[in-house]
């Protein structure tokens, strides 16, 4: 067999075989978002304190109940329940008992879940009298935004406080939530079809081109 036929046929074998991996065995890297992508992607934004998370040894049915403080988006509810356990590996959601959250929810097959592999959980952080959300760092606010670290170098770490590294005034990312959500009501109300080719992206995708031969 000419070499040519037979390194395209192994080719293709791989990428068949790679298509054919569960979700959290493939390689996939996730779309860093926009606040705006976040909204749109987004059926309820809650500010929320979160009550308990269950301590179910299986992971992968682990979840979250909290109170809601505030409605942003969406139908008016008091309290939420949502999924905390990662679906592959760049997935960060997670929920700590006692923290107060912005939560960007969509639903999912088993209930709420966080919006885009977990980037829509804002912790909240209060420094100098001022409420803060803190955000992950692929997460993109406009170039405009202000925004301060969240401690000095080491004094705070994820996995003591499940806070992030950076964080935006909470009336700033509550006035961008307002923005986005009434641009896209607007843009529905005039069927625009610019408008529709901002629709957020998936929040993850494929990255084929991790493949080596």
């Amino acid at each position: 067999m000419h070499p040519l036929v037979l390194f395209t046929m192994l080719t293709a074998s791989i990428h068949v075989a790679h298509s054919a991996l569960p979700i959290s065995e493939a390689h996939l890297e996730v779309i860093p978002p926009r606040v705006a992508e976040l909204v749109e992607a987004s059926e309820l934004i809650v500010l929320a304190k979160v009550e308990s998370v269950s301590e179910d040894p299986n992971v992968e049915t682990r979840r979250a109940k909290a109170t809601v403080l505030e409605v942003w988006k969406g139908p008016r509810t008091t309290s939420v329940e949502y999924r905390v356990w990662p679906t592959f590996a760049c997935d960060i959601a997670y929920a700590k008992k006692g923290e107060t959250v912005l939560l960007f929810l969509e639903k999912e097959e088993t209930g709420w879940g966080i919006t885009w592999a977990g980037r829509g959980r804002m912790p909240l952080v209060e420094m100098n009298n001022t409420k803060y959300l803190s955000y992950f760092s692929d997460v993109i606010f406009p170039d405009e935004t202000p925004w301060v670290r969240t401690a000095e170098e080491d004094k705070r770490s994820f996995d003591q406080e499940g806070v992030f590294e950076q964080a935006v005034e909470m009336k700033l990312v509550k006035e961008l939530v307002r923005k986005a959500s009434e641009r896209k009501r607007e843009g529905r109300s005039r069927g625009s079809k610019d408008e529709a080719r901002q629709l957020p992206m998936k929040p993850f995708q494929r990255a084929d081109n991790l493949i080596l031969l």
